[in-house]
C-alpha cells in the first residue's frame, strides 16, 4: 500500500544503489598463515582475487611481491590475470611454499597487484584488501640435547637414535 502511492516506484527497478560504485579489484583474504612443513616437497597456496562489477573492459593485473622470505622460499605461479570485460568471475593464482627444515624465524610474503593502463574503468581497491600477506611459520626446531656413546647418538628431540661413523 505504501508504495503503491510512492511519486519514484517506478525507478526502483532501474535503481543502482546497492550495486558497488565502481569495478574494484581486490584479494579475497588480506591475512593468510601456513606452516613451512620440514619435508623436501613444496605446499600450494590458491589465492584468489575479486572484481565488484563487471569492468568495461579486459582489466590485466600483475601481481607483486615484497616481504622477509626469499626466492629459496616460495614461487608465484600464474601471477598474471585477466577479470575479462563483463566478467565477475573471481581469479586465482599460485604461491608455492617450499618446505625445508632450516631452523629460522618466520618469514612473510606481501602481495600486492598493479593494473594495466587499458582497464577500461577498473580500479585496484583502496581499502586493506589491495594486499595480502602470508606468514610462512617455522616448525622446524634445534635438537635439545645430545649424548654419545661410541657409535650411536641420542637426541630428545623427535628424531631418536642414529649411527654416527667413528672412521
Amino acid at each position: 500500500a505504501i508504495m503503491a502511492g510512492s511519486p519514484r516506484r517506478m525507478e526502483l527497478n532501474s535503481s543502482i544503489g546497492c550495486q558497488a560504485p565502481a569495478p574494484y579489484i581486490s584479494f579475497s583474504t588480506a591475512v593468510q598463515s601456513i606452516s613451512e612443513g620440514t619435508s623436501c616437497s613444496y605446499t600450494d597456496v590458491v589465492v584468489t582475487t575479486q572484481i565488484a562489477k563487471a569492468a568495461s573492459a579486459n582489466a590485466d593485473v600483475t601481481i607483486t611481491n615484497s616481504g622477509s622470505a626469499t626466492g629459496a622460499d616460495y614461487i608465484i605461479i600464474g601471477g598474471n590475470l585477466t577479470f575479462p570485460m563483463g566478467s565477475t568471475t573471481d581469479q586465482t593464482f599460485t604461491v608455492r611454499i617450499y618446505n625445508d627444515s632450516f631452523v629460522e624465524g618466520d618469514d612473510t610474503i606481501t602481495l600486492g597487484m598493479t593494473l594495466n593502463a587499458n582497464g577500461g574503468d577498473a580500479l585496484i581497491t583502496t581499502v586493506a584488501s589491495q594486499q595480502q600477506v602470508i606468514t610462512i611459520t617455522n616448525d622446524d626446531s634445534v635438537p635439545n640435547t645430545l649424548t654419545t656413546n661410541g657409535i650411536f647418538t641420542y637426541t630428545s628431540d623427535t628424531t631418536g637414535w642414529g649411527v654416527i661413523d667413528s672412521n
